[in-house]
């Protein structure tokens, strides 16, 4: 058995020491080492294996998710440029390709729904980075007029995490308030802090984002509020990134619908419909 013979190593390993010890040890020391039985030792192992084996394995599975997460990370590193430039050099095939597959007698319909929906998320990306550079602007230059300590670095984190729903604004107020740790009166610089960002998450949520944003896709603020709140409800933190974008889709196609049915013969109550 594995056990038995590390005892008997132990053993043999303790009793050479011993015969071999010059003035290394104390009598105290040595007696002690005397007394120490390697089976006492294998006896604690055996009753206690499943607790150092679930130990064990803990440890394994940790370096192994630690080990999956380098991998991962390395691999998007290395995956999105090569991806990215591939897509980018041959997008027009792609697209080409892709409007070979729409029939004919509907191509010029679908592709014209297409190029509005793009026009629409073009606008809602220029409308995000339009506002978080507001926010941004609004954060690092309130912070420099109370005095805060480096307002630019802050209003650059408020600015980059505006460009993430909810999880953005703390995570942007980490710099802060490690910037306000380190400052001379903590207590003011902590409230000069909350206060900045407060007022700025006011404007940004109820007065200039969703006008923003919202005017940039053509969609009224409080249907902006309601398609983040829907579309976060139904699929969490990914609902929030897309709450907007899915919104100008239903906008389109309820649109294209409405006036489809107000031309139709049901609606205009004559024998053809309308072009």
């Amino acid at each position: 058995m594995l056990l038995g013979r590390l005892a008997d190593w132990l053993d043999r390993l303790r009793t050479g020491f011993l015969a071999s010890n010059q003035g290394l040890l104390t009598e105290a020391q040595a007696a002690k080492l005397r007394s120490f039985q390697a089976s006492d030792l294998v006896q604690m192992v055996q009753s206690r294996w499943q607790d150092i084996a679930r130990l064990l394995w803990g440890g394994v599975l940790g370096i192994g998710r630690g080990v999956s997460l380098a991998f991962t990370v390395v691999g998007f590193a290395v995956v999105t440029p090569v991806v990215a430039f591939h897509l980018l050099n041959t997008w027009e095939r792609i697209t080409a390709w892709i409007e070979g597959l729409i029939p004919p007698a509907r191509r010029d319909e679908v592709l014209e729904f297409a190029h509005a929906y793009d026009a629409q998320l073009g606008r809602y990306v220029r409308g995000q980075l339009t506002e978080a550079t507001l926010v941004g602007v609004l954060t690092g230059g309130g912070l420099a007029l109370l005095g805060f300590p480096a307002p630019l670095v802050v209003g650059i984190g408020a600015g980059l995490g505006n460009l993430v729903p909810y999880l953005g604004l703390p995570l942007s107020l980490l710099p802060g308030l490690a910037l306000a740790l380190t400052a001379g009166s903590i207590g003011g610089a902590l409230l000069q802090l909350l206060g900045v960002f407060a007022v700025v998450t006011f404007l940004d949520q109820v007065v200039t984002g969703p006008r923003i944003v919202g005017g940039a896709v053509g969609l009224n603020p409080v249907w902006v509020m309601i398609a983040l709140t829907l579309f976060g409800l139904l699929l969490g933190f990914v609902g929030l990134l897309v709450a907007t974008p899915l919104a100008v889709l239903v906008k389109l196609v309820a649109t294209r619908g409405l006036a489809r049915y107000r031309a139709s013969t049901y609606y205009r109550g004559t024998g053809a419909a309308t072009p």
